[in-house]
């Protein structure tokens, strides 16, 4: 055997070994994936939660859902909502139908019925210890988000995991939301929304980490 096929040999069974390891750890790291999104969507399920972070000693793991959205019927959806979906979504050459993301959450929204404002921003903010010039501020600068929000929130002072109060800022903020586009519809144009479209919710995880 010549030294170029032994080097090839021995680069081939290198090879083969990383892509044997690759995919035993692949199969241990979807393993535990799952095992870890088990354990956090029990405790999302137990309190009426749509993400959850989960911290390791060097990172964590984010479990949220991953939102997937059909505008089934567009006639439906410009008679109950009228010339504002002219405006916030374009017909794509294959017949599909694309809304721009703020009316997307929206429609989402009234979907799902996931939005209210059981509690004012104020209030929670005022519940987590912050001081009148510190909610004025906040109020302003909350968007909804949970990774920007907690970090603004954290930046405040305050502490803990937060989950349920950032939740309830979500919310909020997405029945203003939903407030701007469809304030002033009827029920029953609400109802012809949910009829329009289509929205199947798919639990994911993320890990965070430095390198």
């Amino acid at each position: 055997m010549n030294d170029a096929v032994h080097v090839m040999r021995v680069l081939v069974d290198e090879a083969i070994e990383i892509e044997r390891r690759m995919k035993a750890d692949k199969l241990q790291l979807d393993s535990l994936k799952a095992r870890i999104q088990t354990h956090a969507f029990a405790a999302m399920q137990d309190k009426n939660l749509k993400y959850r972070r989960v911290y390791g000693s060097g990172g964590y793991a984010t479990v949220t859902y991953k939102t997937k959205f059909d505008l089934l019927n567009y006639v439906r959806l410009q008679r109950a909502v009228g010339d504002i979906a002219k405006d916030h979504v374009k017909r794509a050459e294959e017949v599909k139908y694309d809304a721009k993301a703020a009316f997307k959450s929206a429609l989402i929204a009234v979907y799902e019925g996931d939005y209210g404002k059981e509690i004012t921003i104020e209030d929670i903010l005022r519940g987590l210890g912050l001081n009148d010039k510190q909610i004025k501020t906040a109020k302003r600068r909350l968007k909804g988000d949970y990774n920007k929000d907690k970090a603004l929130l954290q930046s405040f002072g305050a502490q803990g995991e937060l989950e349920e109060e950032l939740d309830a800022i979500r919310r909020y903020r997405t029945a203003e939301l939903v407030e701007s586009y469809f304030g002033d519809l009827t029920p029953l144009q609400i109802d012809e929304i949910r009829r329009a479209v289509n929205v199947e919710q798919e639990l994911t995880i993320g890990l965070e980490y430095e390198t």
